[in-house]
């Protein structure tokens, strides 16, 4: 900040004097309404406000109708028993005042007193509490988060009613000032983690901080990381889950995500509808999940080191079979597989940024006609289009869009190893790759715990989900004060 900023006018009694401190903002904004008034004829006053930001029948009816209507002057003594709202404070100065004029707050000035006064009227324009939009839910609550901050803490507290839950406040953005809460348990969140949370949000210095996913960017301990470090939810229940094993929430005004901290590679593949289900239903569709996540990795690449470099590996008759498909596609199987790739990838944006209806015939049909004419111009085999479609539906079981995306992109890196290396180039890339999350850390939590560092007690909710009666302690990775769970 700038410290040789000249000092904030000091309000004065005349009500003509404090309304042309504001007179810059009246002049260039024509949504700020000004409506002057006396009180028992003589004693001039007015209200300013942002119209729509405001409500303005509450302004009419809890100031102006009843301080119209009062039979005695207004002094700083007794002007909170006449207007009938459960908030009303003095401006400190200009700056705030007009901070708060331009977030809905209604300002009131009275002649003969020093002081602006900030009346909060303010309305908010909100849609209605609904299922959640990118994380479908099979089995448990069908409720999610909105994009009002005190919409969402509601939320919370009706699911968590514990008062040892805590949530604190702060401001982000420079110019465009929004509330973010943490949010924590105070009897099991790890102080440290807490501390840190705090921190990095205290180094935010942007004009506007619009949606969780820039906050997460800011917060995140890797920004070069293919991988997010930070889970990002629509979804209460996945919170509070999150905060009973003691760790911590972001919570950002405005928008209908929270990010929870910290985070490892395996809470990406897991969902709230594991737990809400049999352990061994949930368990199998867990282990799907993660042979899935392998078929979205590797399958493509495995492909093309076999066909371009160790047909040996392949029994006979598929590699004759392969032979055949291929015999008349005048591209190499890394080429190939690039196109298809690269179309299916362009089919599946297109398929989201089309209006809804419209984007699923696209991606559904396109796949189809494009796949269909590209093998009857003998661009690609048949075979390369049922590994490309083996490959898309793979991935569309990771829960969480950000590491599908993260593994999307690996994808193609896996492929330029396997066309380089072949076989050797697959696992090279996978050595790399598990040595990459061996050194992420997620607010001084290892990433890839707990498989590296090994710890056996965690595996009982890892690949198998065991009964939920046998998890009878909290998760030790993140630290928590109490680790019991079950009494």
């Amino acid at each position: 900040m700038d410290s040789q900023q000249s000092p904030e006018p000091v309000f004065s009694q005349e009500i003509d004097t404090n309304i042309a401190v504001f007179q810059e903002y009246i002049d260039d904004n024509a949504d700020i309404m000004i409506r002057h008034f006396s009180i028992q004829g003589h004693q001039k006053a007015a209200v300013l406000y942002l119209n729509g930001l405001a409500d303005s029948k509450e302004v009419d009816r809890t100031v102006l109708q009843r301080m119209m209507a009062i039979s005695e002057p207004v002094s700083h003594d007794n002007i909170r028993d006449h207007v009938n709202v459960t908030s009303l404070e003095a401006a400190q100065s200009k700056k705030a005042a007009v901070r708060a004029l331009f977030k809905g707050v209604t300002l009131l000035f009275v002649d003969g007193i020093t002081d602006v006064f900030l009346v909060h009227l303010d309305k908010r324009i909100e849609r209605s509490v609904e299922e959640p939009m990118t994380e479908m839910v099979v089995r448990g609550p069908r409720i999610g988060f909105l994009e009002s901050l005190k919409a969402n803490t509601t939320i919370l507290r009706q699911r968590a009613n514990d008062p040892r839950l805590v949530v604190e406040e702060s401001t982000v953005g420079v110019r465009n000032q929004k509330k973010v809460a943490i949010v924590y348990y105070k009897e099991l969140a790890n102080p440290s983690i807490v501390k840190e949370a705090q921190a990095r949000l205290d180094k935010i210095d942007i004009d506007d901080v619009s949606d969780a996913g820039m906050l997460e960017q800011f917060v995140e301990d890797d920004w070069r990381s293919p991988f997010p470090q930070i889970q990002n939810t629509e979804r209460p229940d996945r919170v509070i889950a999150g905060l009973l094993d003691g760790r911590v929430a972001y919570l950002l005004d405005g928008s209908p995500y929270a990010l929870i901290v910290p985070s490892t590679f395996h809470d990406f593949l897991k969902t709230p509808d594991d737990y809400f289900s049999r352990w061994l239903p949930g368990s199998l569709l867990r282990v799907l999940r993660y042979v899935a996540v392998l078929f979205t990795l590797f399958l493509p690449a495995l492909y093309i080191s076999l066909v371009s470099f160790h047909t040996g590996l392949l029994p006979t008759g598929l590699a004759i079979s392969i032979a055949i498909s291929r015999e008349e596609v005048p591209f190499p199987a890394f080429v190939e597989a690039l196109i298809m790739e690269v179309t299916i990838e362009l089919l599946r944006e297109a398929g989201l940024r089309l209006p809804r209806p419209i984007g699923q015939t696209i991606g559904l049909v396109g796949g189809v006609i494009i796949g269909q004419a590209a093998v009857e111009a003998k661009i690609v085999s048949p075979i390369m289009i049922i590994i490309v479609a083996i490959t898309a539906i793979a991935s569309f079981t990771v829960p969480k869009y950000e590491i599908g995306v993260s593994f999307r992109i690996l994808r193609f890196i896996a492929m330029i190893a396997a066309s380089v290396l072949g076989i050797y180039g697959v696992f090279l890339f996978i050595v790399c790759m598990v040595i990459h999350l061996m050194k992420l850390n997620s607010f001084g939590v290892h990433y890839y715990t707990p498989v590296v560092p090994m710890t056996k007690s965690e595996w009982k909710d890892l690949l198998i989900r065991l009964p939920i009666q046998f998890q009878k302690n909290r998760s030790r990775i993140f630290r928590p004060l109490d680790d019991r769970r079950q009494r």
